[in-house]
């Protein structure tokens, strides 16, 4: 990944460029991502775009929806998951854009595009009910949850770039098409001795609905390792910025 950035970076500085324009996508402020883009033109027609996205701590997208599908899904938690999760993250996005007209990196553009994405999930407490081996004890408070997505796409692009007395840059991305790949790896664990963890898996059988899951034993809890059924790859943007 630092290979994928660090080339990118030498790339647009390196480049023969003779034009240059920051922007912001505005689209991803509605989910808390702050999204800077650099695009420098190499000619008329050709111009090269690195995107960086920062998403800082904040609470789980869609926290209601999840916490209420869950309540109807698993009837041994108290406590939803959900609930009390922090969420943040970064992506990193290479784009190579071709123009098809002839006055400058404006107009509309086809765009090859790639993506890099890492979003980190943790609930430091939330609560379950099992019934155990140990008559009476069927009471553990104490679960923690982390977990992280790594997303790699890519796929080809349409869109327009407009320019306003050549110093205000409105740039749309009608539709980029691609190819996705994400893995998911949770960490469920609880210091208290009495969890059945065999009725924790079962519990969470549903996950298979969502893609391929291995679990495998770690101290004091289990790792789940899901691979999800998302091969297809779509992207939208608004971002307006300053030429240079």
């Amino acid at each position: 990944m630092k290979n994928l950035l660090f080339g990118s970076l030498l790339i647009l500085c390196l480049s023969g460029f003779s034009q240059t324009t920051v922007k912001f996508n505005i689209t991803n402020l509605t989910v808390g991502l702050y999204d800077l883009q650099v695009e420098h033109a190499l000619t008329d027609k050709h111009a090269l775009q690195l995107g960086v996205g920062f998403m800082p701590n904040r609470d789980m997208l869609f926290e209601r929806i999840l916490v209420e599908a869950q309540s109807y899904q698993l009837e041994s938690y108290e406590e939803s998951l959900f609930e009390n999760m922090d969420f943040n993250g970064f992506r990193i996005t290479p784009e190579f854009k071709l123009y098809t007209g002839d006055d400058g990196a404006k107009g509309v553009y086809f765009d090859i595009w790639a993506k890099y994405s890492k979003y980190s999930l943790i609930n430091p407490a939330y609560a379950q009910k099992y019934d155990t081996y140990v008559p009476g004890v069927n009471n553990v408070n104490d679960f923690k949850f982390d977990a992280s997505l790594i997303n790699i796409s890519a796929g080809i692009g349409i869109g327009t770039q407009w320019f306003i007395k050549d110093v205000i840059a409105i740039d749309v991305l009608w539709l980029g098409v691609g190819f996705n790949q994400a893995l998911i790896s949770a960490e469920f664990t609880s210091e208290a001795g009495d969890v059945n963890w065999e009725k924790w898996k079962e519990d969470a059988g549903d996950f298979s609905n969502y893609g391929e899951v291995e679990y495998s034993d770690i101290d004091n809890g289990l790792k789940a390792t899901i691979k999800p059924l998302l091969p297809l790859a779509l992207r939208s943007s608004i971002s307006i910025g300053y030429i240079f």
